[in-house]
C-alpha cells in the first residue's frame, strides 16, 4: 500500500472527520469542571505582617551584627542566595514554623474541634493534636520579604477564622518573646528586685531598734568624729554590698573562672579589710577616724546601730538605682513583636478559582480530544493496511505473552511462600 503524503489539509480534514467527538468530549469535561468548581468548598486567606525585629545597640555592635548578616547586607545577601545570611526575621519565621507556637495557636483557637478531631482526641490527645498539627501546617505559610517583613498567611473554611488564626501566631510569638525567652535583663531585674524587698524589711527592722536604743538612752551622743566614721563606713558597706549583688548576678550565668567574676571577687576582699580596718584598727597604726571597738560600751553600741542603719540605708538607695537600670535594660533585651497589619477577615475567597478550574478542563479535554481523535484515525488506518495491522498484532501477542508470564511467576512465588510458612508453622 502506498503511503500517503502528510499536510495541513490532512490533519485539518482528520479533525472535521472527528469533530463531533472533540466538541462532545469538550462539553462534557467543562460541564462536570464547571460543576466541580460550584460544589468544592469556599476558603478564605487573611495574612498578617510583622516589621523586622529592631535591636538597640551601640555602633560596635551594630557593626557586628551587619558583618553576622543583619541590616541590608544580609537582604542583598538573600536575594543573591548567598548562604549563612540568617536575619532576625528568618529566626522569627522559624520560631513560627516551630511546634510551640503551633501547639499554642491550636489550643488558643480550638482547632481540634474546628479540624472535627474531637473524638480522636477523647481517644488519643497526642495524636489528635499532631494531626491537627499538620492540618494547620497544610493551611499556613510564613514568609520573609527581601526587606524583612514577615507575612503569615493562613487559609481556613471561614473569613473570620482565618484571621483569627493569624493573630493568634503573633500574640504566641509575642507570648514566647516576652515570657519563654527569658533574658538576662529579665534575670537581674527579678533578682534585684527580690534583693530590694528583703533590704526594706531589713531596714525597717534597723530603724526601729535605733529608734528604741536612742529613747532608752537619751544622754548618749556622738561626736563629730565618729559620725564622720559611720558614713564613711555605710558607704564602704553599701558598695561592698552592691558588689556582692553583681556578683551574685554574675554567678547566675557564668562560672567563677569567668574574668569578670574573678575581679569582683578580689574587689570585695580589698574593701571588707578597710572596712574591718575601720571597725577594730588598723594593725599597722595608721587610722583617719576613731575604731568603734576603742569608742564607750554604750556610744560603741549607738555607734554600730546608727552605722547598721546607714549601711541599709546606702545599700537601699543603691539596689532602687540598680533596679531601675535593670527594668531598662530587661525593655531593651526582650524582643518585642511589632506588627504592621493584623489580620482581618478576607472578603473575597482565596479558592477554589472558579474560572482557572473551568478553562484548565476545556483546554484538557480539547487537548485530549485531539490527540484521540489522531489516535482513532491511526488505528483506522492501520486496519485498512493489512501488513502494519499483522505487525502491530505480532508485537501486542508478544506483550500478552511477556504479561502473562509475569503473572504466573507471581502467583507461584506467593504459593511457595505461603507453603513455607504453612510447614515453618
Amino acid at each position: 500500500m502506498e503511503e500517503k503524503k502528510v499536510s495541513i489539509h490532512t490533519y485539518i480534514s482528520v479533525l472535521i472527520k472527528r469533530r463531533k467527538l472533540i466538541l462532545l468530549n469538550c462539553a462534557i469535561v467543562t460541564f462536570f469542571a464547571l460543576i466541580l468548581s460550584l460544589v468544592l468548598p469556599k476558603y478564605y486567606k487573611a495574612t498578617a505582617i510583622l516589621l523586622p525585629p529592631v535591636e538597640e545597640s551601640t555602633d560596635i555592635l551594630a557593626f557586628s551584627s551587619f558583618l553576622q548578616g543583619g541590616g541590608t547586607f544580609s537582604s542583598l545577601g538573600r536575594k543573591a542566595g548567598l548562604p549563612g545570611m540568617t536575619t532576625p526575621s528568618d529566626i522569627f519565621a522559624a520560631i513560627l514554623k516551630s511546634r510551640t507556637i503551633m501547639e499554642g495557636v491550636v489550643k488558643e483557637c480550638d482547632l481540634i474541634k474546628v479540624y472535627k478531631l474531637k473524638k480522636l482526641e477523647g481517644k488519643n490527645l497526642l495524636l489528635a493534636m499532631e494531626r491537627t498539627i499538620r492540618i494547620l501546617s497544610g493551611f499556613t505559610e510564613i514568609e520573609v520579604s527581601s526587606e524583612g517583613l514577615i507575612s503569615v498567611n493562613v487559609v481556613a473554611k471561614e473569613p473570620e477564622l482565618s484571621a483569627e488564626i493569624a493573630n493568634a501566631y503573633i500574640s504566641e510569638l509575642d507570648y514566647f518573646n516576652r515570657e519563654i525567652n527569658m533574658t538576662r535583663g529579665k534575670r537581674t531585674r527579678e533578682f534585684i528586685e527580690k534583693r530590694l524587698k528583703e533590704e526594706e524589711i531589713i531596714l525597717k527592722a534597723m530603724e526601729d531598734s535605733l529608734k528604741k536604743f536612742q529613747e532608752k538612752n537619751r544622754t548618749v551622743s556622738l561626736t563629730d568624729e565618729m559620725e564622720a566614721a559611720i558614713k564613711s563606713a555605710a558607704d564602704l558597706k553599701a558598695q561592698i554590698m552592691g558588689f556582692q549583688v553583681q556578683l551574685d548576678v554574675m554567678r547566675s550565668y557564668a562560672t567563677e573562672d569567668n574574668p569578670r567574676v574573678m575581679q569582683l571577687k578580689r574587689q570585695i576582699k580589698e574593701m571588707e579589710k578597710q572596712l574591718a580596718g575601720m571597725e577594730f584598727g588598723d594593725k599597722k597604726g595608721k587610722e583617719f577616724f576613731t575604731p568603734f571597738s576603742k569608742a564607750p560600751a554604750i556610744g560603741m553600741e549607738l555607734a554600730r546601730r546608727m552605722r547598721d542603719v546607714k549601711i541599709h540605708e546606702e545599700v537601699f538607695t543603691l539596689l532602687t538605682q540598680q533596679y531601675e537600670q535593670a527594668k531598662i535594660q530587661e525593655a531593651r533585651d526582650t524582643p518585642t513583636v511589632q506588627i504592621l497589619d493584623h489580620a482581618i477577615p478576607p472578603t473575597k475567597k482565596y479558592k477554589p478559582k472558579r474560572l482557572f478550574i473551568v478553562l484548565g478542563g476545556f483546554f484538557l479535554s480539547l487537548f485530549s480530544g485531539i490527540m484521540f481523535a489522531f489516535f482513532s484515525e491511526y488505528l483506522d488506518r492501520v486496519r485498512e493496511d493489512k501488513e502494519k495491522y499483522d505487525e502491530w498484532k505480532k508485537i501486542i501477542e508478544v506483550l500478552r505473552h511477556d504479561f502473562g508470564s509475569f503473572k504466573k511467576n507471581i502467583f507461584k512465588h506467593r504459593s511457595f511462600t505461603d507453603e513455607t510458612i504453612i510447614k515453618t508453622d
